[in-house]
């Protein structure tokens, strides 16, 4: 009799846990159905009203006065509903998505009065100046009579210099396209040498150095 009565309880234990858990799992479900619906309820209750508040909250400061120039949107309906103030919600709600969707306005707007679109050109501007920080150079600033020295011209121009003349004194002494002048110096003293580059956008400044030359040591016996 004791193992039946067990036997017995160990089934109907089986079904009541059983049972319990498919109405756990039932009632779980149902209510998350519920829950649900009642969210997407009240989401679209608080969007209305949202919707609404706005412009009968601007009526209602219209109304009051309490911004002067807002008392065009006192005005409404016959039912009281705030039309202007609705209106007004409505356009501010447009604008809203036209700048959301840029990428669709951009072509109306890059688009001219005659409906053609504006053609771009590109203009590139080459920018030209003469002969500037001339400067010359002597391979040797002190020197014996009959010595070579080297002369070199140089400076900043655009388009690059290509003609350089060169002075001893007053006297002209090089005009060529080369920036370097050899010169054998048969006197002895000292002078100045000059050099002036130009292009095709003008001659720039001259640039001098000067050479000491110093004569024959005659040696006595």
């Amino acid at each position: 009799m004791a193992e039946q009565l067990g036997a017995y309880n160990h089934h109907r234990a089986e079904q009541l846990g059983a049972y319990n858990h498919h109405r756990l799992v039932y009632i779980t479900h149902y209510r998350a159905e519920q829950l649900g619906a009642y969210n997407h309820h009240r989401a679209e209750q608080l969007g209305a009203y949202n919707h609404h508040s706005a412009p009968r909250l601007l009526q209602a400061i219209a109304r009051d006065n309490i911004i002067p120039f807002l008392n065009f949107f006192a005005v409404g309906s016959k039912s009281g509903e705030p039309t202007r103030a609705l209106l007004l919600t409505a356009a501010i709600s447009e604008i809203g998505i036209l700048i959301a969707n840029l990428d669709s306005v951009a072509p109306i707007i890059t688009i001219n009065g005659n409906e053609c679109p504006v053609a771009e050109e590109s203009v590139f501007v080459t920018v030209i100046y003469k002969p500037e920080n001339t400067s010359i150079t002597a391979s040797k600033r002190m020197a014996c009579v009959n010595d070579s020295v080297t002369l070199a011209c140089a400076s900043t121009a655009k388009p690059a210099a290509d003609r350089y003349i060169y002075y001893r004194g007053d006297s002209l002494i090089h005009n060529g396209t080369s920036k370097t002048h050899t010169i054998t110096l048969s006197a002895h003293g000292t002078h100045e040498y000059a050099c002036v580059a130009s292009n095709t956008a003008g001659t720039g400044d001259n640039s001098s150095v000067v050479i000491t030359v110093q004569g024959e040591v005659l040696l006595k016996t």
